[in-house]
């Protein structure tokens, strides 16, 4: 009540004062809220590590949405050294408990191959179950993933977006006809093409997939 101000008003440290006390007795939404007060630096000093604690309590004890954000913690490096390997045994935690926006995200770490194997098949698999929930970026996914599938049976890995190439994603040129410089993808800016032609090419193999989830659902 004192964390939304219902009914009194809101004050960040009042509800500090009190989700520690129900977090000190093993109460795991209690120690979730504190680890988003921690995290968000909510009337207290902001402290990843100290976010990392109470997550980790309150997942530990089956907390689906304090898996999650554990899992996102862990992919992102914050409060802990970044491990995509340990962020997925998170995220699959919370997608087992039909957390859709894990699911969404165990499907792009299948589909990108982050932390995993790359498997466009289990990455189907779960992106299917967050859109069955109405999850709208697995909406929009879903067929993308379908008919890479569909097109071969063993597709090209997605490309990943990383740091910007200084050559064609597709062809591996320096430059474009006549020297022209390489032109960004216009919406991750990730990777660079020396013409549509490659760009086209670049996009059916995968990376209309990859560069979805490049803008999608890290915290």
């Amino acid at each position: 009540m004192y964390y939304v101000g219902q009914g009194v008003a809101q004050s960040f440290k009042e509800a500090l004062v009190w989700y520690r006390k129900a977090a000190d007795q093993g109460h795991a939404s209690a120690q979730y809220n504190l680890g988003v007060i921690y995290k968000q630096g909510q009337g207290v000093a902001q402290s990843f590590k100290e976010a990392l604690v109470w997550y980790r309590k309150a997942a530990d004890q089956g907390h689906a949405q304090a898996q999650l954000d554990l899992g996102v913690m862990y992919a992102n490096g914050e409060g802990v050294a970044r491990s995509l390997e340990t962020a997925l045994v998170w995220f699959q935690k919370a997608a087992d408990q039909e957390n859709a926006e894990a699911q969404f995200i165990l499907g792009g770490m299948y589909t990108n191959g982050e932390g995993v194997h790359q498997d466009l098949s289990t990455a189907v698999t779960w992106i299917q179950k967050a859109a069955a929930q109405g999850h709208a970026n697995s909406l929009k996914v879903l067929p993308i993933l379908r008919s890479m599938i569909a097109e071969s049976s063993a597709p090209s890995p997605p490309a990943k977006p990383a740091a910007s190439s200084p050559l064609c994603a597709s062809c591996g040129a320096e430059s474009g006809p006549g020297g022209t410089a390489l032109k960004p993808c216009s919406r991750c800016k990730a990777v660079s093409y020396c013409g549509k032609e490659c760009q086209r090419a670049h996009w059916k193999a995968g990376h209309k997939a990859a560069c979805i989830f490049s803008t999608g659902p890290r915290k």
